[in-house]
């Protein structure tokens, strides 16, 4: 080979080539699905740091596992895996915050052929729950879901006279503020329309599993998401509603606090071939 050659992966010029397999680099930019590929050793490297990182993520013992991976670094291709390993004898629950990782999922679950997986983004999730196992006194079991719910309210806010807005509602069911007049004039106008949008539904779920921990269903639970102290942080202030149970501090503490959970939560990192 030419020592000016591009690499079938990266596209990048090396003098180093050898044949990989294709399927091992989804992406490559010869869009070769089967047989061989003609790589440069650094895309290689990736792929064994790559592969090594995913065997560490499946053999570790930590009961919590936070994965940092950018776009393009096998977020997927590690979720494949890790669906490999979940047993078919107990329900499991895999799920997301990204819409369009749910149907990719759902194929990977798919090829498994079990049924005891359950895919789902967050949203969903909290819909699925409302409709199926949680009595709720205010809506009937055949509320409407309506994700523009909070802008219509406040629209109805407005027209009475009341200076309520969409970011009060979205404020006050982050941070669970259960007292705030801006929810009772939120509930109550959701009842009057019979519905429930997003971040209500998940502040329902949340309220309903706090009071009745007993009936929280037993699933083994996948979540994709950051880590290491500075993203511990952000990852906590930004869904506190969702995990602040899984973390010994509370949402909003400082950077430092979140040091020692580290150890705790392990944080693995799957390097890019780009």
């Amino acid at each position: 080979m030419r020592a000016d050659a591009r690499c079938e992966n990266c596209n990048e010029i090396s003098a180093a080539f050898a044949k990989y397999d294709a399927k091992f680099f989804p992406c490559n930019r010869a869009g070769r699905e089967e047989e061989s590929l003609t790589g440069c050793n650094r895309c290689m490297d990736c792929y064994e740091a790559r592969k090594k990182a995913a065997a560490d993520i499946r053999e570790s013992t930590a009961e919590k596992k936070l994965i940092v991976a950018g776009p393009g670094t096998g977020k997927s291709f590690m979720f494949g895996l890790l669906l490999q390993d979940i047993s078919k004898d107990r329900p499991s629950l895999v799920f997301t915050l990204i819409n369009n990782l749910v149907d990719e999922l759902k194929r990977d679950v798919a090829k498994l052929e079990n049924d005891q997986i359950k895919v789902n983004t967050l949203h969903g999730f909290c819909k699925e729950m409302l409709h199926k196992s949680i009595a709720l006194g205010d809506l009937d079991s055949h509320f409407e879901y309506l994700p523009a719910l909070p802008l219509l309210i406040e629209a109805d806010a407005g027209f009475v006279g009341e200076a309520f807005s969409e970011d009060d509602f979205q404020h006050d069911f982050a941070n669970i503020v259960e007292d705030s007049p801006a929810l009772k004039f939120y509930f109550h106008q959701a009842a009057h329309y019979n519905a429930a949008s997003h971040s209500d539904s998940v502040y329902r779920v949340f309220c309903f599993y706090r009071a009745e921990p007993a009936q929280i269903p037993s699933y083994e639970v996948i979540i994709a998401d950051d880590a290491k102290p500075e993203i511990l942080k952000a990852y906590l202030d930004r869904y506190r509603l969702t995990v602040q149970r899984y973390f010994p501090i509370p949402g909003g503490s400082p950077l430092k606090e979140f040091e020692p959970l580290v150890g705790r939560y392990p944080v693995f990192e799957i390097s890019s071939a780009e």
